[in-house]
């Protein structure tokens, strides 16, 4: 299975161009599925309904599956005292990309596709860190 991750997926309209082409050089990858990781429009439309309309016929253009994934500047507005009304972005996204919910897993033969919810922020702080001990080739023997 061929997977295209495609990260932020931030426009910017004076490299339109840039993108149809990027897109393109996705579709003649012929990907199974494309997993674009959020921050969907140009700046100033992400996170709104614009910026996911902005970027949704770029994504659409390769013709593979699609399971994007909102990002955190897609829900910026919607969080703390946002000036957008909350569940606006998931709910055009849901219905956008016809989803049955906007986080989840997707089961295929040989693994599963995790795109959890993350709806609180985590009670430890991101500078908290957990050593972990990595064995290399060398020194396993």
């Amino acid at each position: 299975m061929r997977i295209v991750i495609l990260g932020d997926f931030h426009l910017h309209p004076e490299q339109y161009e840039a993108t149809q082409a990027a897109m393109e050089d996705i579709k003649m990858c012929r990907p199974d599925l494309i997993v674009p990781l959020g921050d969907f429009g140009s700046q100033g439309k992400i996170g709104t309904v614009n910026g996911l309309e902005e970027a949704e016929p770029f994504l659409r253009m390769p013709g593979a599956t699609l399971r994007p994934i909102l990002g955190n500047h897609d829900l910026e507005r919607e969080s703390g005292k946002g000036e957008q009304k909350k569940g606006t972005m998931q709910e055009r996204f849901v219905r956008m990309f016809g989803l049955e919910r906007p986080y989840g897993v997707m089961e295929f033969d040989d693994f599963r596709f995790f795109s959890p919810l993350r709806s609180r922020r985590a009670k430890i702080p991101a500078t908290t860190c957990r050593k972990c001990s990595r064995r290399t080739s060398s020194s396993t023997g």
